[in-house]
């Protein structure tokens, strides 16, 4: 851990929610189906800039026709995944590689972490690596914090609550800060796709509760 450096994110502008527990509504999207297109890149719609809401906390849902108005910072994307359930169980795709190549994603490193109810990892920082997260199991409230100084959503705070019934994959571009807390009772695994493999130089972390970040983790 020595080697793992400090940084300093910009102090929180606006802090968005986004809960999913709509997103299902959309239809067969995933990585090969079709019907509604999430929010995402090559094919999909992509996340715009967000108009600045009138309060610092805005509670959105993923509603039916509306995945462009997603409101993440421009580059973050999110694809759905689609559960084929019957009486054994289900099936879930989770990665396509065409789909990778469209977003011009090598994977380097995958790697599984397992996190206590309640546990919170945050904020972590990269200034080259890219992050693919996929929740499995448990409920997260995934944030993101976009630290890219040119970025019209600079210093804008993000918080996208997962729902039990909707997996996906989240794209977090490099230089916006990202982690999660597990909401549920029970710990949360969760699965990360990197593009670069783990890199002492480039691993930067700010903590959860830094006050010049500001960050609102009790609301």
């Amino acid at each position: 851990m020595s080697s793992i450096k400090s940084v300093t994110l910009p102090k929180l502008k606006q802090h968005i929610e986004v809960r999913l527990e709509v997103i299902s509504k959309l239809g067969e999207a995933g990585f090969g189906g079709t019907g509604v297109p999430a929010c995402g890149i090559g094919g999909f719609a992509q996340a715009g800039t967000p108009v600045p809401p009138k309060s610092k906390k805005r509670v959105l849902k993923w509603l039916p026709g509306s995945s462009s108005d997603i409101p993440l910072p421009k580059g973050v994307a999110l694809f759905p995944l689609q559960k084929h359930r019957d009486e054994r169980g289900y099936f879930m795709e989770v990665l396509r590689f065409s789909l990778l190549r469209r977003i011009r994603f090598t994977p380097r490193q995958i790697s599984v972490s397992e996190t206590q109810p309640g546990v919170i990892k945050a904020f972590h920082f990269h200034e080259r690596q890219a992050d693919l997260f996929c929740p499995l199991v448990g409920r997260f409230r995934i944030v993101l914090l976009d630290g890219r100084l040119k970025s019209a959503t600079c210093g804008y705070g993000y918080s996208i609550y997962t729902a039990p019934a909707q997996s996906f994959v989240l794209y977090i571009p490099p230089q916006v800060a990202h982690g999660y807390q597990v909401l549920s009772n029970h710990p949360g695994l969760m699965l990360y796709v990197m593009n670069r493999e783990y890199d002492p130089s480039d691993e930067h972390r700010v903590a959860w509760d830094d006050s010049r970040v500001g960050f609102p983790w009790n609301e």
